[in-house]
This record gives structure tokens, sequence and C-alpha cells, in this order.
């Protein structure tokens, strides 16, 4: 009962019942107030600790997550003695000791205001921009492995993101703070890129560092080139090359040398000439060089190319040997140029046997046997004989391959007889015939088929 009923019971009970039976109900009334109260204030109570423990249980929850989710606070060691010393990259990610950056007196070197449109963003050494710096720098700090190139490459994508956020912020801002040289961290960056095989990223790179306008160097872009070329990606290697050009750099001739050769690599004959060109200008090219350009148009059968080329290494006095001349006439009998190969043979064999030069002769077997394999397939035998005795007056001993292409030079003129007699005098030099002589005086038995050649050709 409510008290109210209390009150008005009382007198009721005061004036009707003994003193004995006032406090019996007395306490009866009470007993029944108490119980309604306990069950009240329980249920109360219980409603609030589940309350209390939903609570508990989300924010939990939400801690745990953002503790995963969220990289811990990047205070560490090295940071500190970054900041103490103004260490920076260097090289393959390596820190070596470079001048600080350039503070004014009224800003604090930790914090940089970058202004944004009508909004200003801080940056400080606790700010997402700038630990993600921090982390690279820690990847790349030694010799960085293939797994700590790819974290430092991801972990670079993470920070232009957050560059690209926030308006007006550069990497150049967040390295100013970090006290790094930006030229040294994306050199580190470039290297990772290589270390990790991610090739695809190294144009990328060179990009950002345009548009964030850090400096580049003629050493960056040539190391590039180098590491890979080193990877046999030529193509990349070229392309870099195009970008240090549109940069405004000027190439050394080392590196127009190298380009050449990366062009005929890939068989881009027109940056192989471009890249050529570039190189003649700056200065004489390497024979190297040279090398390579005749080769490219040896495979194209290119003879006037071939040959101007050639007479231009006359020309600059650079020095000619056997691989040189060997290549260029190999080119004259691939292009169906005989009787230019025989000419440009005897403008270099002539001073030779006239004792007219005190330098080795450059004229050897294989540039013979070019001479005779082109008048072999020109089906005469005479010339190709006549060259074969040219080259032993020379003293010049024939080779296997110089008598099976003698021989093949007689079938193909239809003198087997000859054929037969070139490999008698094949073996009295103490030469070995091989499956190509085999194949040879085969196709000669059909023109003079014997018995005894039969089983010579069979021995």
């Amino acid at each position: 009962p409510s008290a109210p009923e209390i009150y008005y019971v009382l007198p009721f009970t005061c004036s009707q019942l003994h003193l004995k039976e006032l406090c019996a109900a007395t306490l009866a009334s009470c007993a029944n107030r108490y119980c309604y109260m306990s069950a009240a204030f329980i249920s109360t109570l219980m409603a609030e600790a589940q309350l209390e423990l939903v609570i508990f249980v989300v924010t939990f929850c939400v801690a745990l997550a953002l503790h995963v989710l969220l990289p811990a606070n990047p205070t560490r060691t090295h940071a500190s003695k970054t900041r103490k010393d103004g260490r920076s990259l260097k090289g393959v990610g390596k820190v070596v000791a470079d001048p600080p950056i350039s503070q004014t007196a009224a800003e604090d070197p930790a914090v940089k205001r970058v202004s944004g449109g009508a909004s200003k963003v801080t940056l400080t050494r606790t700010s997402r921009p700038c630990r993600c710096m921090d982390q690279i720098l820690e990847l790349v700090r030694e010799q960085p492995s293939t797994v700590s190139a790819v974290r430092a490459l991801d972990l670079y994508e993470e920070l232009r993101l957050l560059s690209g956020c926030s308006s007006g912020i550069s990497v150049s801002d967040v390295a100013q703070v970090c006290r790094q040289n930006p030229v040294n961290f994306y050199t580190a960056l470039v290297n990772c890129a290589i270390k990790a095989g991610r090739y695809q990223y190294i144009q990328g790179l060179f990009g950002d560092m345009i548009q964030n306008d850090v400096n580049r160097t003629l050493k960056l872009y040539e190391g590039a080139m180098k590491q890979l070329a080193g990877q046999r990606r030529f193509g990349m290697a070229l392309d870099i090359y195009d970008t240090l050009l549109a940069d405004g750099f000027q190439p050394s001739a080392t590196t127009c040398s190298c380009a050449v050769a990366f062009a005929v690599e890939t068989g881009d004959m027109r940056r192989a000439i471009g890249c050529f060109e570039r190189l003649s200008a700056l200065a004489t090219p390497s024979i190297r060089a040279y090398m390579s350009m005749l080769r490219a148009h040896g495979a194209r059968r290119d003879w006037p190319s071939t040959m101007a080329l050639f007479r231009d290494m006359q020309r600059r006095s650079v020095r000619i040997d056997s691989l040189a001349l060997n290549v260029v006439l190999a080119t004259a009998v691939a292009s169906g140029r005989v009787q230019q190969a025989e000419a440009l043979l005897n403008e270099f064999e002539q001073p030779q046997a006239l004792k007219q030069t005190s330098e080795p002769p450059i004229t050897d077997v294989i540039s013979y046997n070019t001479l005779i394999k082109g008048y072999s397939q020109d089906g005469s035998f005479e010339s190709a004989f006549e060259v074969l005795h040219r080259m032993r007056a020379r003293g010049l001993r024939p080779s296997a391959i110089t008598f099976n292409t003698a021989m093949d030079a007689a079938v193909r003129s239809r003198q087997g007889e000859a054929a037969w007699e070139l490999l008698g005098e094949m073996r009295s030099l103490g030469l070995t015939p091989d499956k190509f002589s085999c194949s040879i005086l085969t196709r000669a038995l059909v023109q003079c088929p014997t018995r005894e050649r039969v089983f010579s050709g069979l021995n």
C-alpha cells in the first residue's frame, strides 16, 4: 500500500485495535512496502548494467579496429637521429650526410603551413604524409631487399594519394619537413622499382619529380638507363633516354652510344639512326656504335647505307678491324653485290700484299670464305676457285667451311669432278669432312656416279 493509505489506516487501528495487534499490522504494511521497492530497484540496476556492458563492448571493438587499421606512431631512433644531423638518402638506398634544407627564421623546421585555396594545411612530423616518408626512409636506409623495395613503393603510392587529397601539399613539402633531400629520395625509389621488378614505375617517378619541381640530374637518368639495360629492358631504357632529351639535358657520347645499341636490340631503326646522328654530331662514334649500325643495316640488307657508314669510318680515321670488314662483306654478298665485295676485299688486300703498311692484315679466312660463298650463290665456280688460290697464296690455311663452300660452288656449276678433287685436297690438309661435305657430295654423285665415289662418300 502507498504511504497515504498507511496514514489513513493508523487512526482507525489506534481506536479499534489493541497495541499488540496494531504493531503486527504496522510491520506487515512495512514489509509489503519494502518488497515492492526492492523489486523495482533490482530491475533498474539490471537495465543500467546491460547498457554499460553494451557501451563497453562497442568501445572496445572500435578501439581494436583503429589499432589494426592505423599504423603505430613511427617515432623511432633513426628518425630522431635524422632530425639531429640532417642525414638523407643518396644512391642505392643508403643514408649519407647531406646539407640540411634551408629554413626561414620565422618557420619551425618541423612544422610547415601549406596554403591550399582558402584553407591552410599544417604538416608536422606526426602527420600521416610525414609518417609515410619516415617509413620509406627506414625501409631503404640500408641495401633494400625485394620485399622492402615493394613495401617502399606501396608506401609511396599512399604518400602520393595523401598529397593529392590535401590541397597544396607536395612531396617536396613533406621532404622539407622530414629534413630529406627530394632528389636522393626519388633516386632511392627508382632503385627500389628496379630491385622489385616494377620497371613501369620508373617513368611515373620521373613524371612526379617534374610535377613536384624536384631537380633532375643527368646522372640520375643515365643510372636508370644503365640498370634497365642490365635487366635487358632496352625499350624502357630508350624511353628514359627520350625523357632525358625532353627534359633539356645533353646526353654524353657514351649515353648516345648506348642508346644506339639499345635501339638496334629492339629493332627500332628510326631511333637507332636518330641516336647515331646525335652521337656523330657530338664526337666520333666508337667502334661499338659503328658495329651496332653496321649489323642493323646488314640485317636489312641495306648495302648503300652500309657502305656509306663504312666510308664514314675511314673518313674519321676509325680503326677498322676484321670484324667490321667481314660484316660489310657479308652485307654485300647477302644483297647480291658480289663484285662490290670483291673490290672491297682487293682494296684491303693489295696494300698488305705490296707491304705498304706495317699494320697486321685485317683480311682473314672468314673474309675469303664470304667471297667464295657469294660466287657459289652466283654459280661461278671459276671465280670461287680463284679466290681459294688467292687465299692460300696469302699464307692463310683454308678451313673445312672453305672447302665445303668451294665444293658447293662446283656442284652448283655442274662440275662434280671438281668437287671430288676438292675433297681429296681437303683430306690431304688433314681436314675431316663433316655432314655438310656428305650432303654436297651426294648431290655431286648425281652428276658423276661411280662405285668408288659412292664408297668414298660413305667413308
